[in-house]
């Protein structure tokens, strides 16, 4: 439910942000967006991951297991910093604040939701993945593991590639500037 949610929440920014700049790159047009439907969902879905990762959090500290206590004591113990800046802050409450303000209604503030999103949905994947190597069955890994620069730089690198491929195909297109754009309505 929570990786759902913070799927749901980037994808809409970036049909939001992403889609329409792809699109005006391609063809000279900035197309209309439903944008008040867009933002309705990231807000709907920054809000469900809140509520569900800090349930989760309080469930598990009251009725988990003995390996489901662990973790718990790990998100919120040592790790309690890395989730409280790189998850809840940066990744939920600046995005929630942006989209919620009448100030969020402009590409800029878009943008910017959208990179804290992304920038958290990451966060807690990294965390949790990172979490769960951490624990293991004899509860000593708890107290030697450290976040590991390897990982977190091999899926950064991984992210980058990716994106520069995309742009590297995208400055590699045509311009279309021959056609009628496809947000012009025909008036006879």
């Amino acid at each position: 439910m929570l990786f759902l949610g913070s799927a749901m929440a980037v994808a809409a920014l970036a049909e939001l942000t992403l889609i329409p700049a792809l699109a005006w790159l391609v063809t000279g047009v900035r197309p209309r967006t439903q944008r008040d439907i867009l933002r309705g969902a990231a807000l709907v879905a920054l809000g469900t991951c809140l509520v569900v990762w800090y349930g989760w959090m309080w469930w598990l500290g009251r009725f988990g297991s003995i390996e489901e206590l662990r973790a718990a004591n790990l998100f919120m113990g040592p790790y309690a910093p890395y989730i409280t800046w790189h998850w809840t802050i940066i990744g939920l409450l600046i995005p929630l604040l942006l989209l919620a303000l009448p100030t969020g209604r402009s590409f800029g503030m878009r943008w910017i939701a959208l990179l804290a999103a992304t920038w958290g949905s990451y966060a807690t994947r990294i965390g949790i993945v990172l979490g769960g190597e951490a624990i293991n069955r004899s509860g000593a890994g708890y107290y030697t593991f450290h976040l590991n620069f390897e990982e977190l730089w091999y899926t950064g690198v991984s992210v980058l590639l990716f994106l520069g491929i995309l742009a590297a195909l995208l400055a590699a297109m045509p311009r279309d500037t021959q056609s009628a754009p496809f947000a012009a309505t025909n008036k006879v």
